[in-house]
């Protein structure tokens, strides 16, 4: 799901969780607020999930390693706060991670 440069304003919905064949989530420069909702570490399949350039607040959950498939991991340029969790390296898979 492509929907990078979207203007896209308001809240991940938390009915993304219910994607579970979903490979790709890049919603990259939008105008996203809020928090990463507990449901899209549901989404076991994911290879990429691109949040980056947004304006997402809160921390990453240690149920990243939920998402044991990831190859990349983009959450730089948002006010998260927070450490990266551990979980982070045990996603053998990924190959790209940014966190700044």
């Amino acid at each position: 799901l492509f929907l990078e440069q979207g203007n896209i304003f308001g809240t991940i919905p938390s009915a993304i969780g219910s994607l579970l064949n979903l490979k790709v989530l890049d919603l990259d420069h939008n105008n996203l607020r809020g928090t990463i909702p507990e449901e899209i570490y549901n989404l076991s399949q994911l290879l990429q999930l691109d949040l980056n350039s947004n304006e997402l607040t809160g921390y990453l959950s240690t149920q990243v390693g939920n998402l044991y498939n990831l190859n990349s991991l983009q959450l730089d340029i948002n006010q998260l706060e927070g450490t990266i969790p551990e979980e982070v390296g045990q996603l053998d898979q990924l190959e790209e991670g940014n966190f700044s």
